[in-house]
């Protein structure tokens, strides 16, 4: 009876027991917090311990969990939202392209162009190559520029400049001659390999699609000490942006190297998932090498880096009516081209799946958009267990059909470039595809109403990298490029808040982490940043001036505007 009676009290003195609140390493305090949670939506402050969320709520609760050591940043009514998360960009080619090759800064004329490219020749007579980029849509007829263009300023170096899309290259005779593409005839390149050619049936400056990789091959591989530094770059540059979490739409081993010595010495403070290149290989790769590489995965995986997965185009773009589509082009019977047929691609996600890699596959056509859910229904029928996630993206064109199947697959819609500037391109489109296309075409609005979850990607260097001009003009539909001009189709615009979801929760949900970051909720990641003006409460064509005060990624400042 004794023992009985002990026990009771016992349990009533745990009963009885305060509770103390966790002890927090850093409280923010006194600020707008959105949340990016439908639940608590906007909260005054955040606990962090361990580099993840302990409580999330009003500064009263949360300072029950202020100890001697913990440290309290007083936010003074700033606001603040989880970290921009980018799933659709080429981080590593574009960097190195703009700090260690030629970068255009004035592509608005062909003769800007060419003085550029002429005065880096120059400045740079110990180049082998004279590689760089990059020239916009609707620049040049037919957007074929020619080689005997690029002879005039350059006839005995090989020039290698690509287009703002990444699918076309402009080269001159030398660089065409050292490739091979000279004396190679179109059946005897990679399959999907576009050359362009004149009435003699010679190239005539311009290739596209997987001509590129093909002519990647002949050309000097970029050293370790640049790939190094060209992700140190870029992730100073996301950080001061408020970019925590990227998806590199393209990788090599090289791009692997590079992540693992920053990640050695202490110093990657990026959450990066990347998408090896499949159909692309590089100057240091064999197509090979390339698929060993994307096997062996598991190998280079880190807490914040994930490269199991590898990226397939499905089409082209729709500038040069590759994009495959449901219907044809307006005025012609082209339906655009296709990579892949329908039983191919079934056995490259079967084959996918089993091995646990994500194919994150181009599609801008509504027919490749529709091929790849097909795809993808059909080996979530066949691995019911299988918690692959794969990854369509682009989906510039969505037939009203298919717009459904993304939320019945448990797909959020990654639209990727998700910007209508510079004003070249608009019209690149408008010229090929008609204005009714381009109204849906990559319109969010079109999708938000049919109750489809969105993501919003840069494709950078295709789009701008900067989210707030992206944001603002996505809530504005003012062009930041041409505000004169007014908006543009006004009626695809979004609310600030559905345009922070898609650039936090939305893209969180595409690569499969939104258990671990895109909102400020208990138990993830602390990814959050601190901007000097609340973007939900302004002028939306103000949004485009947004600054970043502070950026925190698992806990820790990554960057300081002070």
């Amino acid at each position: 009876m004794k023992q009985n009676l002990y026990g009771i009290v016992a349990v009533l003195i745990v009963i009885g027991a305060p509770i103390y609140a966790q002890e927090a390493d850093t409280i923010y305090t006194g600020g707008k917090i959105y949340t990016s949670e439908s639940q608590m939506t906007v909260v005054e402050a955040v606990a962090i311990k361990d580099r993840k969320f302990i409580a999330v709520g009003s500064a009263e609760e949360i300072a029950e969990h202020q100890g001697q050591n913990t440290r309290v940043v007083e936010l003074d009514g700033a606001f603040a939202m989880p970290g921009i998360i980018d799933v659709h960009m080429h981080p590593f080619e574009d960097f190195h392209r703009d700090r260690y090759l030629l970068g255009i800064e004035d592509n608005s004329t062909p003769e800007s162009i060419l003085a550029e490219i002429g005065a880096y020749a120059d400045a740079n007579p110990d180049k082998e190559w004279i590689i760089g980029g990059a020239w916009p849509p609707g620049m040049f007829p037919n957007e074929a520029p020619t080689r005997e263009t690029l002879d005039e300023v350059i006839p005995d170096r090989p020039v290698f400049i690509q287009d703002q899309s990444a699918h076309s290259v402009w080269m001159n005779t030398k660089a065409l001659e050292l490739t091979g593409f000279m004396d190679t005839k179109d059946a005897d390149l990679p399959e999907g390999s576009v050359v362009v050619r004149d009435e003699n049936g010679v190239p005539s400056g311009t290739i596209r699609e997987f001509a590129i990789g093909y002519a990647r091959r002949s050309m000097p591989p970029f050293p370790k000490e640049e790939m190094i530094g060209t992700a140190k770059g870029f992730q100073d540059w996301f950080h001061s942006l408020g970019i925590t979490s990227v998806k590199a739409a393209a990788g090599y081993q090289s791009h692997i190297d590079a992540v693992h010595a920053i990640h050695e010495a202490g110093e990657w403070k990026l959450r990066m998932h990347m998408a090896m290149s499949y159909n692309y290989y590089d100057a240091g790769n064999t197509l090979e090498e390339q698929i060993e590489t994307i096997k062996n995965a598991e190998q280079h995986t880190l807490e914040f880096f994930d490269p199991r997965g590898f990226k397939i185009f499905m089409d082209g773009t729709p500038p040069t009516r590759e994009g495959w589509l449901v219907d044809p082009y307006p005025g012609t019977d082209n339906f655009g081209v296709h990579y892949y047929e329908p039983a191919d691609l079934l056995a490259l996600y079967s084959l996918a799946t089993e091995l646990d890699r994500v194919v994150m596959a181009h599609g801008t056509g509504d027919r490749s958009v529709r091929e790849t859910l097909n795809a993808i229904e059909s080996v979530k029928n066949a691995f019911p267990d299988s918690n692959i996630r794969h990854h369509p993206t682009h989906n510039g064109l969505i037939h009203d059909d298919d717009i459904a199947r993304f939320a019945e697959l448990g797909l959020t819609i990654e639209l990727s470039p998700i910007v209508w500037f510079p004003a070249t391109t608009v019209k690149s489109f408008e010229d090929v595809m008609g204005r009714l296309n381009v109204a849906a075409y990559t319109n969010p609005r079109r999708l938000l109403d049919a109750g489809a979850s969105v993501a919003f990607a840069s494709d950078w260097s295709v789009g701008p990298l900067d989210p707030w001009s992206r944001i603002g003009f996505l809530v504005s539909r003012v062009r930041p490029d041409d505000p004169e001009s007014g908006p543009f189709l006004p009626q695809s615009a979004v609310t600030a808040e559905e345009a922070i979801r898609a650039s936090t929760l939305g893209p969180a949900h595409v690569i499969g982490v939104e258990n671990e970051t895109g909102s400020i909720k208990v138990g993830k990641f602390a990814d959050m940043i601190v901007l000097d003006r609340d973007i939900t409460r302004i002028d939306p064509t103000e949004i485009k001036d947004t600054k970043v005060l502070r950026t925190v990624f698992a806990g820790e400042v990554v960057f300081s505007a002070e």
